[in-house]
């Protein structure tokens, strides 16, 4: 589909090393990517993450698409507006969208399209579960240090906005399955 790097990137089906414990539970396709980095020289890793960053564009908002939660907003920890846009299918499954401002830094954009591709087709507690360490995982320790209040902040604004919109979770009185 054109998400990130292209075909070949080094992306496997997860069968061609063990899967960490910590892993186990988020999204294939987002463990894919954090095995894919950590695989990487600091060198490849920041190429990876420009490409990453790069491709950002491709998970803005499409002309008439409708979501469930619509969170535009400026944070502090953030250099301009950032638009995080859910939307929960019939099967509960999430489909994430994000729109920056074309002040917010490389290292965010490259986080915004990592966790758009990863977590696509993810149900709420899927999203909700993902651990922090996965960040650290993808960045590095060098960015880690460099970057250690900002790298956080796209899965912290797509976790609010799951939770914000209730997708997919059941909820008090939902007798629903």
């Amino acid at each position: 589909m054109g998400l990130g790097p292209a075909a070949g990137d080094g992306i496997t089906s997860g069968g061609d090393r063990a899967c960490p414990e910590d892993l186990r539970d988020i999204p294939l396709a987002l463990r894919e990517i954090v095995l894919l980095f950590e695989g990487l020289a600091e060198t490849e890793r920041r190429e990876t993450l420009l490409s990453f960053a790069e491709s950002a564009g491709l998970f803005e908002p499409l002309e008439g698409e409708v979501f469930d939660v619509e969170d535009v907003r400026e944070d502090r920890e953030c250099s301009d507006k950032v638009g995080v846009y859910v939307r929960a299918g019939e099967d509960k499954r999430l489909h994430l969208r994000m729109r920056l401002g074309p002040d917010v830094q490389t290292l965010t954009r490259a986080m915004a399209s990592i966790f758009c591709r990863g977590l696509e087709g993810a149900t709420a507690p899927e999203v909700l579960a993902a651990p922090d360490s996965i960040v650290s995982r993808i960045v590095g320790a060098r960015l880690m240090r460099l970057r250690s209040r900002t790298v956080y902040y796209v899965l912290r604004r797509i976790r609010e906005a799951v939770q914000e919109g209730s997708l997919g979770l059941a909820l008090p009185g939902d007798d629903t399955p």
